[in-house]
Protein backbone atom coordinates (compact mmCIF):
# COMPACT_ATOMS: atom_id res chain seq x y z
CA UNK A 1 0.00 0.00 0.00
CA UNK A 2 1.26 3.46 -0.95
CA UNK A 3 1.89 5.38 2.27
CA UNK A 4 3.06 8.69 0.83
CA UNK A 5 1.13 11.77 1.98
CA UNK A 6 1.47 15.48 1.21
CA UNK A 7 0.10 16.57 4.59
CA UNK A 8 3.39 16.74 6.55
CA UNK A 9 4.87 19.22 4.07
CA UNK A 10 1.76 20.99 2.77
CA UNK A 11 -0.68 20.85 5.68
CA UNK A 12 -1.22 22.67 8.94
CA UNK A 13 -3.88 21.68 11.48
CA UNK A 14 -4.56 23.83 14.56
CA UNK A 15 -6.50 22.66 17.63
CA UNK A 16 -8.15 24.57 20.51
CA UNK A 17 -5.50 23.39 23.02
CA UNK A 18 -2.72 24.98 20.97
CA UNK A 19 -1.52 21.73 19.38
CA UNK A 20 -0.32 22.00 15.79
CA UNK A 21 0.12 19.01 13.50
CA UNK A 22 0.26 18.12 9.79
CA UNK A 23 -3.46 17.27 9.64
CA UNK A 24 -6.49 16.59 11.82
CA UNK A 25 -5.95 12.80 11.64
CA UNK A 26 -2.37 12.74 12.93
CA UNK A 27 -1.92 10.97 16.28
CA UNK A 28 0.92 11.85 18.69
CA UNK A 29 1.85 8.21 19.36
CA UNK A 30 5.56 8.52 18.52
CA UNK A 31 6.51 12.03 17.49
CA UNK A 32 4.54 14.49 19.61
CA UNK A 33 3.79 17.70 17.78
CA UNK A 34 4.36 21.00 19.60
CA UNK A 35 1.75 23.05 21.45
CA UNK A 36 1.81 26.83 21.23
CA UNK A 37 5.01 27.10 19.15
CA UNK A 38 6.53 30.57 19.12
CA UNK A 39 5.91 30.94 15.40
CA UNK A 40 5.25 28.88 12.28
CA UNK A 41 8.93 28.41 11.48
CA UNK A 42 9.47 26.86 14.93
CA UNK A 43 6.86 24.26 14.02
CA UNK A 44 8.21 23.63 10.53
CA UNK A 45 11.72 23.07 11.91
CA UNK A 46 10.56 20.85 14.78
CA UNK A 47 12.38 17.45 14.89
CA UNK A 48 9.08 15.59 15.30
CA UNK A 49 7.72 16.97 12.02
CA UNK A 50 11.06 16.36 10.30
CA UNK A 51 10.89 12.69 11.29
CA UNK A 52 7.35 12.30 9.95
CA UNK A 53 8.42 13.85 6.63
CA UNK A 54 11.45 11.54 6.44
CA UNK A 55 9.32 8.43 6.92
CA UNK A 56 6.81 9.61 4.32
CA UNK A 57 9.57 10.25 1.78
CA UNK A 58 11.03 6.77 2.35
CA UNK A 59 7.62 5.07 2.11
CA UNK A 60 7.71 3.97 5.74
CA UNK A 61 4.46 4.17 7.65
CA UNK A 62 4.61 6.52 10.60
CA UNK A 63 2.57 5.36 13.65
CA UNK A 64 0.93 8.77 13.81
CA UNK A 65 -0.64 8.13 10.41
CA UNK A 66 -2.36 4.84 11.35
CA UNK A 67 -5.90 6.30 11.21
CA UNK A 68 -5.64 6.85 7.46
CA UNK A 69 -4.16 3.43 6.79
CA UNK A 70 -6.92 1.81 8.85
CA UNK A 71 -9.64 3.68 6.94
CA UNK A 72 -8.19 2.67 3.59
CA UNK A 73 -8.13 -0.99 4.63
CA UNK A 74 -11.92 -0.76 5.05
CA UNK A 75 -12.30 1.00 1.66
CA UNK A 76 -13.08 4.33 3.32
CA UNK A 77 -11.72 7.64 2.06
CA UNK A 78 -8.85 8.78 4.26
CA UNK A 79 -7.44 12.21 4.95
CA UNK A 80 -4.26 11.08 3.17
CA UNK A 81 -6.20 10.35 -0.02
CA UNK A 82 -8.01 13.69 0.16
CA UNK A 83 -4.68 15.50 0.48
CA UNK A 84 -2.97 13.65 -2.33
CA UNK A 85 -5.71 14.16 -4.90
CA UNK A 86 -5.52 17.95 -4.93
CA UNK A 87 -2.14 18.74 -6.46
CA UNK A 88 1.40 17.50 -7.05
CA UNK A 89 3.93 18.42 -4.42
CA UNK A 90 5.32 21.93 -4.26
CA UNK A 91 6.81 23.65 -1.20
CA UNK A 92 4.76 25.60 1.30
CA UNK A 93 1.61 25.32 3.41
CA UNK A 94 -1.30 24.73 1.00
CA UNK A 95 -3.98 23.44 3.36
CA UNK A 96 -5.04 25.03 6.65
CA UNK A 97 -7.27 23.04 9.03
CA UNK A 98 -8.71 25.24 11.77
CA UNK A 99 -10.38 24.00 14.95
CA UNK A 100 -9.89 27.16 16.95
CA UNK A 101 -12.27 26.57 19.85
CA UNK A 102 -14.31 23.88 21.60
CA UNK A 103 -17.16 26.36 22.08
CA UNK A 104 -20.37 24.66 20.97
CA UNK A 105 -24.09 25.05 21.67
CA UNK A 106 -24.88 21.32 21.40
CA UNK A 107 -24.05 18.23 23.46
CA UNK A 108 -24.41 15.47 20.86
CA UNK A 109 -24.21 12.01 22.40
CA UNK A 110 -21.15 10.93 20.44
CA UNK A 111 -19.18 14.04 21.49
CA UNK A 112 -17.27 15.18 24.61
CA UNK A 113 -16.05 18.36 26.29
CA UNK A 114 -12.80 18.40 24.26
CA UNK A 115 -14.96 19.35 21.27
CA UNK A 116 -18.00 20.89 22.97
CA UNK A 117 -18.21 23.14 26.03
CA UNK A 118 -21.84 22.03 26.44
CA UNK A 119 -20.56 18.57 27.40
CA UNK A 120 -18.71 19.60 30.56
CA UNK A 121 -21.47 18.65 33.02
CA UNK A 122 -22.07 15.26 31.37
CA UNK A 123 -18.37 14.41 31.20
CA UNK A 124 -18.15 15.09 34.93
CA UNK A 125 -21.20 12.88 35.54
CA UNK A 126 -19.65 10.05 33.52
CA UNK A 127 -16.29 10.34 35.31
CA UNK A 128 -14.48 11.37 32.15
CA UNK A 129 -11.90 14.15 31.72
CA UNK A 130 -13.58 17.56 31.74
CA UNK A 131 -12.11 20.08 29.31
CA UNK A 132 -12.62 23.77 29.93
CA UNK A 133 -13.26 26.19 27.10
CA UNK A 134 -10.15 26.61 24.99
CA UNK A 135 -9.55 29.14 22.24
CA UNK A 136 -6.58 29.37 19.90
CA UNK A 137 -5.67 32.98 19.26
CA UNK A 138 -6.19 34.10 15.70
CA UNK A 139 -3.38 36.61 16.31
CA UNK A 140 -0.83 33.77 15.94
CA UNK A 141 -2.06 33.03 12.41
CA UNK A 142 -2.13 36.68 11.44
CA UNK A 143 1.41 37.18 12.74
CA UNK A 144 2.55 34.26 10.57
CA UNK A 145 0.60 35.30 7.48
CA UNK A 146 3.81 35.88 5.52
CA UNK A 147 4.39 32.10 5.58
CA UNK A 148 0.82 31.35 4.46
CA UNK A 149 0.83 33.02 1.06
CA UNK A 150 0.41 29.75 -0.87
CA UNK A 151 -2.86 28.66 0.73
CA UNK A 152 -5.22 26.79 -1.60
CA UNK A 153 -7.76 25.27 0.81
CA UNK A 154 -9.00 26.08 4.31
CA UNK A 155 -11.16 23.94 6.56
CA UNK A 156 -13.07 25.50 9.46
CA UNK A 157 -14.30 23.20 12.20
CA UNK A 158 -15.20 23.41 15.86
CA UNK A 159 -16.56 23.15 18.38
CA UNK A 160 -19.09 25.10 16.33
CA UNK A 161 -17.23 27.49 14.00
CA UNK A 162 -20.31 29.66 13.42
CA UNK A 163 -20.16 30.63 17.12
CA UNK A 164 -16.53 31.79 17.02
CA UNK A 165 -16.12 35.55 16.53
CA UNK A 166 -12.36 35.21 15.95
CA UNK A 167 -13.02 33.92 12.43
CA UNK A 168 -14.09 37.43 11.37
CA UNK A 169 -10.65 38.72 12.37
CA UNK A 170 -9.05 35.98 10.27
CA UNK A 171 -11.27 36.65 7.23
CA UNK A 172 -10.48 40.37 7.36
CA UNK A 173 -6.72 39.83 7.70
CA UNK A 174 -6.59 37.31 4.82
CA UNK A 175 -9.17 39.12 2.66
CA UNK A 176 -6.84 39.67 -0.31
CA UNK A 177 -6.10 35.92 -0.49
CA UNK A 178 -9.69 34.64 -0.20
CA UNK A 179 -10.50 34.78 -3.97
CA UNK A 180 -7.72 32.21 -4.51
CA UNK A 181 -8.76 29.86 -1.70
CA UNK A 182 -11.39 27.12 -1.52
CA UNK A 183 -13.17 26.80 1.81
CA UNK A 184 -14.73 23.78 3.51
CA UNK A 185 -16.60 24.46 6.72
CA UNK A 186 -18.44 22.02 8.98
CA UNK A 187 -21.33 23.34 11.06
CA UNK A 188 -24.19 21.89 13.07
CA UNK A 189 -26.52 24.25 11.24
CA UNK A 190 -28.26 25.73 14.27
CA UNK A 191 -26.80 29.24 14.24
CA UNK A 192 -25.76 31.88 11.70
CA UNK A 193 -22.79 34.21 12.41
CA UNK A 194 -22.68 37.93 11.71
CA UNK A 195 -19.75 37.25 9.36
CA UNK A 196 -21.61 34.74 7.18
CA UNK A 197 -21.53 36.92 4.04
CA UNK A 198 -17.72 37.08 4.22
CA UNK A 199 -17.72 33.49 2.97
CA UNK A 200 -18.87 34.66 -0.45
CA UNK A 201 -15.39 36.14 -1.00
CA UNK A 202 -13.78 32.70 -1.26
CA UNK A 203 -13.06 31.10 -4.63
CA UNK A 204 -15.31 28.16 -3.80
CA UNK A 205 -17.20 27.17 -0.65
CA UNK A 206 -18.64 23.90 0.59
CA UNK A 207 -20.64 24.09 3.82
CA UNK A 208 -21.12 20.64 5.36
CA UNK A 209 -24.16 20.72 7.62
CA UNK A 210 -24.09 17.80 10.02
CA UNK A 211 -27.23 16.21 11.40
CA UNK A 212 -27.95 12.96 13.20
CA UNK A 213 -31.51 12.15 12.20
CA UNK A 214 -34.99 13.53 11.83
CA UNK A 215 -37.76 14.43 14.26
CA UNK A 216 -37.35 13.12 17.83
CA UNK A 217 -34.14 11.15 17.13
CA UNK A 218 -32.46 14.39 16.02
CA UNK A 219 -33.39 16.15 19.25
CA UNK A 220 -32.48 13.12 21.39
CA UNK A 221 -28.96 12.76 19.96
CA UNK A 222 -28.21 16.49 19.96
CA UNK A 223 -29.09 17.09 23.59
CA UNK A 224 -32.62 18.47 23.36
CA UNK A 225 -31.84 22.17 22.89
CA UNK A 226 -33.19 22.44 19.34
CA UNK A 227 -36.01 20.63 17.59
CA UNK A 228 -35.59 19.19 14.12
CA UNK A 229 -37.94 21.93 12.88
CA UNK A 230 -35.57 24.56 14.31
CA UNK A 231 -32.69 22.95 12.42
CA UNK A 232 -34.65 22.70 9.18
CA UNK A 233 -35.78 26.34 9.33
CA UNK A 234 -32.21 27.50 9.91
CA UNK A 235 -30.92 25.35 7.05
CA UNK A 236 -33.49 26.90 4.70
CA UNK A 237 -32.39 30.37 5.81
CA UNK A 238 -28.76 29.52 5.02
CA UNK A 239 -29.69 28.21 1.58
CA UNK A 240 -31.67 31.35 0.74
CA UNK A 241 -28.80 33.59 1.86
CA UNK A 242 -26.54 31.97 -0.77
CA UNK A 243 -29.05 31.31 -3.53
CA UNK A 244 -27.35 33.89 -5.77
CA UNK A 245 -23.85 32.54 -5.06
CA UNK A 246 -23.29 29.57 -7.42
CA UNK A 247 -19.79 28.99 -6.01
CA UNK A 248 -21.27 28.14 -2.58
CA UNK A 249 -22.72 24.65 -2.08
CA UNK A 250 -24.21 22.83 0.89
CA UNK A 251 -23.63 19.24 1.86
CA UNK A 252 -25.96 17.56 4.38
CA UNK A 253 -23.84 15.11 6.39
CA UNK A 254 -25.61 12.32 8.27
CA UNK A 255 -23.60 11.12 11.28
CA UNK A 256 -24.38 7.37 11.34
CA UNK A 257 -24.33 5.73 14.78
CA UNK A 258 -26.17 3.13 16.81
CA UNK A 259 -28.83 5.63 17.98
CA UNK A 260 -30.04 6.39 14.45
CA UNK A 261 -29.80 2.96 12.81
CA UNK A 262 -33.55 3.03 12.07
CA UNK A 263 -33.57 6.64 10.90
CA UNK A 264 -31.23 6.53 7.91
CA UNK A 265 -33.99 6.12 5.33
CA UNK A 266 -35.94 9.12 6.65
CA UNK A 267 -32.77 11.21 6.78
CA UNK A 268 -31.96 10.39 3.16
CA UNK A 269 -35.51 11.22 2.04
CA UNK A 270 -35.28 14.56 3.85
CA UNK A 271 -31.95 15.40 2.18
CA UNK A 272 -33.17 14.43 -1.30
CA UNK A 273 -36.25 16.60 -0.79
CA UNK A 274 -33.94 19.58 -0.30
CA UNK A 275 -31.87 18.51 -3.30
CA UNK A 276 -35.00 18.54 -5.46
CA UNK A 277 -35.96 21.98 -4.17
CA UNK A 278 -32.58 23.73 -4.22
CA UNK A 279 -30.89 21.75 -7.02
CA UNK A 280 -27.26 22.85 -7.57
CA UNK A 281 -26.94 24.28 -4.05
CA UNK A 282 -27.14 20.80 -2.50
CA UNK A 283 -24.46 18.10 -2.81
CA UNK A 284 -25.27 14.56 -1.67
CA UNK A 285 -22.01 12.74 -2.41
CA UNK A 286 -20.52 10.96 0.63
CA UNK A 287 -23.79 11.67 2.45
CA UNK A 288 -22.94 9.71 5.57
CA UNK A 289 -20.12 9.65 8.09
CA UNK A 290 -19.82 6.80 10.58
CA UNK A 291 -19.11 7.15 14.31
CA UNK A 292 -16.05 5.05 15.22
CA UNK A 293 -15.43 6.59 18.64
CA UNK A 294 -16.73 6.06 21.22
CA UNK A 295 -16.76 2.44 20.05
CA UNK A 296 -19.95 1.59 21.95
CA UNK A 297 -21.87 3.94 19.61
CA UNK A 298 -20.45 2.38 16.44
CA UNK A 299 -23.33 0.85 14.39
CA UNK A 300 -21.13 -2.20 13.69
CA UNK A 301 -22.00 -3.23 17.24
CA UNK A 302 -25.59 -4.27 16.47
CA UNK A 303 -26.53 -8.00 16.14
CA UNK A 304 -26.40 -9.60 12.70
CA UNK A 305 -30.19 -10.09 12.49
CA UNK A 306 -30.80 -6.37 12.99
CA UNK A 307 -28.20 -5.50 10.35
CA UNK A 308 -30.17 -7.50 7.79
CA UNK A 309 -33.37 -5.74 8.83
CA UNK A 310 -31.76 -2.32 8.40
CA UNK A 311 -30.48 -3.23 4.93
CA UNK A 312 -33.97 -4.36 3.93
CA UNK A 313 -35.37 -1.02 5.06
CA UNK A 314 -32.93 0.75 2.75
CA UNK A 315 -33.99 -1.15 -0.38
CA UNK A 316 -36.87 1.23 -1.28
CA UNK A 317 -34.34 4.07 -1.54
CA UNK A 318 -33.33 2.70 -4.95
CA UNK A 319 -29.75 3.89 -4.52
CA UNK A 320 -27.40 0.94 -5.02
CA UNK A 321 -24.12 2.70 -4.16
CA UNK A 322 -25.54 4.15 -0.95
CA UNK A 323 -27.01 0.82 0.16
CA UNK A 324 -23.73 -0.97 -0.56
CA UNK A 325 -21.84 1.64 1.45
CA UNK A 326 -24.11 1.30 4.49
CA UNK A 327 -23.96 -2.50 4.19
CA UNK A 328 -20.17 -2.30 4.32
CA UNK A 329 -20.24 0.12 7.26
CA UNK A 330 -22.30 -2.17 9.47
CA UNK A 331 -20.97 -5.54 8.31
CA UNK A 332 -17.84 -6.28 10.41
CA UNK A 333 -18.30 -7.63 13.93
CA UNK A 334 -16.59 -5.66 16.66
CA UNK A 335 -14.60 -7.68 19.17
CA UNK A 336 -15.60 -7.76 22.86
CA UNK A 337 -19.24 -7.15 21.94
CA UNK A 338 -20.72 -7.87 25.37
CA UNK A 339 -18.36 -5.46 27.10
CA UNK A 340 -19.21 -2.74 24.59
CA UNK A 341 -22.94 -3.49 24.84
CA UNK A 342 -22.68 -3.06 28.60
CA UNK A 343 -20.91 0.27 28.10
CA UNK A 344 -23.60 1.36 25.63
CA UNK A 345 -26.39 0.48 28.06
CA UNK A 346 -24.72 2.23 31.02
CA UNK A 347 -23.87 5.31 28.95
CA UNK A 348 -27.41 5.56 27.56
CA UNK A 349 -29.10 5.02 30.92
CA UNK A 350 -26.88 7.58 32.68
CA UNK A 351 -27.43 10.30 30.08
CA UNK A 352 -31.15 9.54 29.82
CA UNK A 353 -31.56 10.06 33.55
CA UNK A 354 -29.44 13.23 33.55
CA UNK A 355 -31.19 14.74 30.52
CA UNK A 356 -34.67 13.48 31.43
CA UNK A 357 -34.94 11.49 28.20
CA UNK A 358 -35.76 7.89 27.28
CA UNK A 359 -34.38 6.15 24.20
CA UNK A 360 -37.11 3.51 23.97
CA UNK A 361 -39.78 6.23 24.10
CA UNK A 362 -38.13 8.09 21.23
CA UNK A 363 -37.58 4.87 19.23
CA UNK A 364 -39.50 1.85 20.67
CA UNK A 365 -37.58 -0.60 18.46
CA UNK A 366 -34.56 -0.15 20.73
CA UNK A 367 -36.36 -2.27 23.29
CA UNK A 368 -35.87 -5.21 20.93
CA UNK A 369 -32.17 -4.42 20.77
CA UNK A 370 -31.92 -4.36 24.56
CA UNK A 371 -33.91 -7.60 24.83
CA UNK A 372 -31.69 -9.31 22.25
CA UNK A 373 -28.50 -8.27 24.02
CA UNK A 374 -29.33 -8.22 27.67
Amino acid sequence: MNKFCLAPENGLAIFPNGRISPCCAYDDVEDEMPKHPKDLMSYLNNPALKNVIHKQQTQNQHPGCSKCISKEQFSKTSQRQLFNKYAPFSPGIKHLDLSLSNLCNLKCRMCNSFLSTSWQKDDQLLGRPVHKRRDFSMDWLIQNQAHLQNLETIEMKGGEPFMHGEYLKFLQAFESQLPNISLRITTNGTTIPVWINELKKFKQVRISVSFEGTDEIYQYIRGGKYSFQDFENNFKTLLKMFQDSPHVEFKPMFTFQIYNIWNFSLAWQWATQFKNQFQDQIVLERFTNIVFKPTYLNPQLIPHSLRLEIIRELEPLDHTNLINYISLMISPDIENNQKLFDEFKTFTKTLDQSRNENLTTVEPRFQRLFDAIF
